[in-house]
């Protein structure tokens, strides 16, 4: 039970950083014409919602160990803000994740008896970042240099994987904005282990005055 308890830490840890691959963020061949005015300025930033499923698959000594696991949350203790020009978003965040996870254990593909939700919790910090983007549709943006949001690969560390590029949507209703998409990841943690997840995210700002 160590390694599958192990098993499911690394997973609650999963960070999506790579867009699932649309049409409509494909980067234009012609200059795109600036953004709208309105998404232009300062942002504080209010929440972040996800919801999540993540799988990972172990493989060793003849043994094959799958979990699936689902949850969602609304980030709390939020602070932070953003700075929108023509190219570049720069800005901090700092949210915390609290929520329950809702795991399912399968060993060499028998599932076992059904696991009790478990309680997930862990406060992130991003690096003040400069990212740049590009205006690919009248509601959409693209990041060639990654998201704007992180969570740490292992909840003990403060260290962030290294970000892929990434496309969203925005809104904005009176005074506020949302940044969303559904975003996907895979990658393989080491020789024996492949992790994939994939979930919608919502990012929420305010406009400062």
């Amino acid at each position: 039970m160590k390694v599958f308890a192990s098993v499911l830490v690394l997973l609650f840890s999963v960070v999506f950083y790579s867009c699932s691959k649309e049409k409509s963020f494909e980067i234009p061949d012609l200059p795109e014409p600036p953004p709208p005015a309105g998404l232009l300025g300062k942002w504080n930033f209010v929440h972040l919602a996800v919801k999540m499923e993540a799988y990972l698959s172990i493989e060793e000594s003849g043994f094959r160990v799958e979990t699936v696991t689902r949850y969602t949350d609304t980030t709390t203790d939020n602070s932070g803000s953003i700075t929108i020009e023509e190219a570049t978003i720069t800005g901090q965040h700092k949210y915390t994740i609290d929520t329950y996870a809702y795991p399912k254990l399968i060993v060499n593909g028998v599932e076992t008896d059904a696991m009790p939700p478990m309680h997930v919790e862990y406060p992130i910090q991003t690096e003040a970042f400069d990212a740049p983007y590009i205006k690919v549709t009248a509601d959409s943006l693209y990041f060639p240099q990654g998201a704007i949001f992180a969570v740490p690969s292992d909840p003990q560390s403060p260290t962030l994987p290294p970000s892929e590029p990434i496309g969203m949507n925005f809104a904005i209703r009176s005074d506020t904005l949302f940044l969303y998409g559904k975003q996907t990841q895979q990658y393989q943690r080491d020789a024996n282990t492949t992790v994939t997840a994939s979930g919608d995210m919502i990012m929420v700002y305010t406009k400062q005055p």
